[in-house]
Formats: C-alpha cells, structure tokens, sequence
C-alpha cells in the first residue's frame, strides 16, 4: 500500500461581484499540497409536487437544490485571485465556492456567492 502524506490546511475564501456581473474569488493561505476550485450552482428554493404515496397532492418546499458542479480552477497552496465573467444564473439562483483537495478528500474551504449583485 501506498500511503499520502497530506497536511490539511484551511483555505480562506472571498467571493464578491465586480461591476459588470462578473465573481471575484479571492483564495488565502499556505499549504504544500494542490485542491480544486469548484462552482456549485443551485436553486435557492424550489416546490416539489409529490405525485405518490401518503403525501400525494401535496407540494414540498426545497432549499439549496444543486443544479450544476463545475471545475473553475486550481489552488495552488498560496493567495490566488480567480474571475468569472458569466455565472450563468437565473432567477432564484445563487452559487457558492468549495475549494477541495485534489484527491477528492476534505473541503478545504467555501464561501457562498453573495446574495446581491452590486456587493
């Protein structure tokens, strides 16, 4: 067996919109390995209707339903600044950033996007 060494570190995480729509996302911190970036898209509620079973007819409220995964970049150990031009979100949507180590382990660390355009 082949075991990896890894020193899990806290990765600080800052999302803000710039002027024209666009994310900033700034990445702190210091660390010797490598994570992934990632954008989760969701809904910020959504009505379920239930179409079977005791509850038939009747309509569920969800929160945060995630819609999409994306990779948008790498950390690579130390301060990174990542921009996105287009989020690609509709009304009732909202994002947030994880920031994973590269083998899928830990969540590293997150913020979500924020809730008004113009902060």
């Amino acid at each position: 067996l082949e075991f990896r060494r890894v020193l899990f570190r806290s990765v600080t995480v800052a999302a803000s919109f710039d002027g024209s729509g666009g994310l900033n996302i700034d990445l702190g911190g210091e660390a010797e390995q490598q994570a992934a970036v990632w954008l989760v898209r969701f809904d910020i509620e959504r009505e379920t209707v239930i179409l079977r079973g005791e509850n038939k007819g009747k309509i569920a409220l969800n929160h945060h339903v995630v819609r999409s995964v994306e990779k948008i970049g790498d950390w690579q150990g130390s301060a990174t600044n990542l921009k996105l031009s287009d989020l690609g979100l509709g009304e009732n949507q909202s994002c947030a950033i994880l920031v994973q180590d590269e083998a899928q382990g830990p969540i590293l660390g997150a913020a979500a996007c924020p809730r008004d355009q113009s902060s």
